[in-house]
Protein backbone atom coordinates (compact mmCIF):
# COMPACT_ATOMS: atom_id res chain seq x y z
CA UNK A 1 0.00 0.00 0.00
CA UNK A 2 2.92 2.39 0.51
CA UNK A 3 5.07 1.34 -2.46
CA UNK A 4 5.23 3.84 -5.31
CA UNK A 5 7.53 4.82 -8.16
CA UNK A 6 9.68 7.78 -7.19
CA UNK A 7 9.40 10.96 -9.26
CA UNK A 8 12.00 12.75 -7.11
CA UNK A 9 14.14 11.94 -4.11
CA UNK A 10 12.06 12.27 -0.94
CA UNK A 11 12.72 15.40 1.11
CA UNK A 12 13.04 13.30 4.27
CA UNK A 13 15.99 11.37 2.79
CA UNK A 14 18.91 13.34 4.19
CA UNK A 15 22.37 12.23 3.13
CA UNK A 16 25.10 12.48 5.76
CA UNK A 17 28.51 13.76 4.60
CA UNK A 18 30.35 11.17 2.55
CA UNK A 19 27.23 9.70 0.92
CA UNK A 20 27.51 11.62 -2.36
CA UNK A 21 28.08 8.41 -4.34
CA UNK A 22 24.86 6.91 -2.97
CA UNK A 23 22.94 10.07 -3.82
CA UNK A 24 24.30 10.00 -7.38
CA UNK A 25 23.36 6.33 -7.70
CA UNK A 26 19.80 7.02 -6.52
CA UNK A 27 19.46 9.96 -8.93
CA UNK A 28 20.67 7.73 -11.79
CA UNK A 29 17.98 5.15 -10.94
CA UNK A 30 15.45 7.97 -10.68
CA UNK A 31 16.27 9.17 -14.20
CA UNK A 32 15.93 5.62 -15.49
CA UNK A 33 12.51 5.19 -13.86
CA UNK A 34 13.67 2.22 -11.79
CA UNK A 35 13.59 3.87 -8.35
CA UNK A 36 10.74 3.06 -5.99
CA UNK A 37 10.05 4.11 -2.42
CA UNK A 38 8.14 2.77 0.54
CA UNK A 39 7.50 5.56 3.04
CA UNK A 40 6.02 4.61 6.40
CA UNK A 41 5.94 8.17 7.78
CA UNK A 42 2.26 7.68 8.77
CA UNK A 43 3.60 5.72 11.74
CA UNK A 44 5.58 8.70 13.03
CA UNK A 45 4.28 9.90 16.38
CA UNK A 46 2.23 6.79 17.17
CA UNK A 47 2.99 5.63 20.69
CA UNK A 48 3.80 1.95 20.83
CA UNK A 49 1.99 -0.30 23.27
CA UNK A 50 3.28 -1.72 26.55
CA UNK A 51 3.02 -5.51 26.66
CA UNK A 52 3.69 -7.36 29.94
CA UNK A 53 5.36 -4.25 31.42
CA UNK A 54 7.70 -4.06 28.44
CA UNK A 55 7.58 -0.95 26.22
CA UNK A 56 7.30 -1.86 22.55
CA UNK A 57 8.94 0.24 19.82
CA UNK A 58 7.81 1.53 16.46
CA UNK A 59 9.72 3.31 13.70
CA UNK A 60 8.66 5.14 10.54
CA UNK A 61 11.16 3.95 7.92
CA UNK A 62 11.80 5.05 4.38
CA UNK A 63 13.06 2.43 1.93
CA UNK A 64 14.44 3.21 -1.50
CA UNK A 65 14.24 0.22 -3.85
CA UNK A 66 15.68 -0.50 -7.28
CA UNK A 67 13.73 -2.39 -9.93
CA UNK A 68 16.00 -5.11 -11.31
CA UNK A 69 15.84 -6.39 -14.88
CA UNK A 70 14.28 -9.65 -13.63
CA UNK A 71 11.39 -7.68 -12.08
CA UNK A 72 12.55 -7.92 -8.48
CA UNK A 73 12.66 -4.89 -6.21
CA UNK A 74 15.83 -4.77 -4.15
CA UNK A 75 16.32 -2.30 -1.29
CA UNK A 76 19.17 0.16 -1.84
CA UNK A 77 18.94 2.21 1.34
CA UNK A 78 16.87 2.20 4.53
CA UNK A 79 16.33 5.21 6.80
CA UNK A 80 14.56 4.19 10.00
CA UNK A 81 13.85 7.62 11.49
CA UNK A 82 12.55 10.90 10.20
CA UNK A 83 15.11 13.71 10.28
CA UNK A 84 14.75 16.28 13.07
CA UNK A 85 15.88 19.88 12.90
CA UNK A 86 18.79 20.61 15.18
CA UNK A 87 19.96 16.98 15.15
CA UNK A 88 22.38 15.16 12.86
CA UNK A 89 20.77 13.26 9.99
CA UNK A 90 19.52 9.79 10.90
CA UNK A 91 21.74 6.90 9.84
CA UNK A 92 21.24 5.26 6.46
CA UNK A 93 21.51 1.50 6.26
CA UNK A 94 22.96 -0.04 3.11
CA UNK A 95 23.42 -3.59 1.78
CA UNK A 96 27.17 -3.01 2.18
CA UNK A 97 26.82 -2.55 5.96
CA UNK A 98 27.51 -5.44 8.28
CA UNK A 99 25.12 -8.33 7.59
CA UNK A 100 23.55 -8.02 11.06
CA UNK A 101 22.93 -4.26 10.74
CA UNK A 102 21.36 -4.70 7.29
CA UNK A 103 19.22 -7.62 8.53
CA UNK A 104 17.99 -5.65 11.55
CA UNK A 105 17.11 -2.63 9.39
CA UNK A 106 15.09 -4.91 7.10
CA UNK A 107 13.38 -6.45 10.15
CA UNK A 108 12.32 -2.98 11.33
CA UNK A 109 10.88 -2.26 7.88
CA UNK A 110 9.00 -5.55 7.90
CA UNK A 111 7.60 -4.77 11.34
CA UNK A 112 6.51 -1.30 10.23
CA UNK A 113 4.88 -2.76 7.13
CA UNK A 114 2.86 -5.13 9.31
CA UNK A 115 1.90 -2.36 11.76
CA UNK A 116 0.72 -0.04 8.99
CA UNK A 117 -1.23 -2.85 7.34
CA UNK A 118 -2.97 -3.68 10.63
CA UNK A 119 -3.82 -0.03 11.35
CA UNK A 120 -4.77 1.20 7.91
CA UNK A 121 -5.89 -1.71 5.78
CA UNK A 122 -7.19 -4.19 8.33
CA UNK A 123 -8.60 -2.09 11.18
CA UNK A 124 -9.69 1.05 9.34
CA UNK A 125 -10.82 -0.33 6.00
CA UNK A 126 -12.00 -3.66 7.34
CA UNK A 127 -13.50 -3.42 10.80
CA UNK A 128 -14.24 0.27 11.31
CA UNK A 129 -15.80 0.92 7.89
CA UNK A 130 -17.84 -2.30 8.06
CA UNK A 131 -19.09 -1.43 11.55
CA UNK A 132 -20.39 1.94 10.38
CA UNK A 133 -22.36 0.25 7.62
CA UNK A 134 -23.61 -2.49 9.96
CA UNK A 135 -24.82 0.04 12.53
CA UNK A 136 -26.48 2.17 9.85
CA UNK A 137 -28.47 -0.80 8.54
Amino acid sequence: MVLRRSVHLPARLVFPPGMEELQAQLEKELEGGTLFEADFSLLDGIKANVILCSQQHLVAPLVMLKLQLDGKLLPMVIQLQLPSTGFPPPPLFLPTDSPMAWLLAKCWVRSSDFQLHELQSHLLRGHLMAEVIAVAI
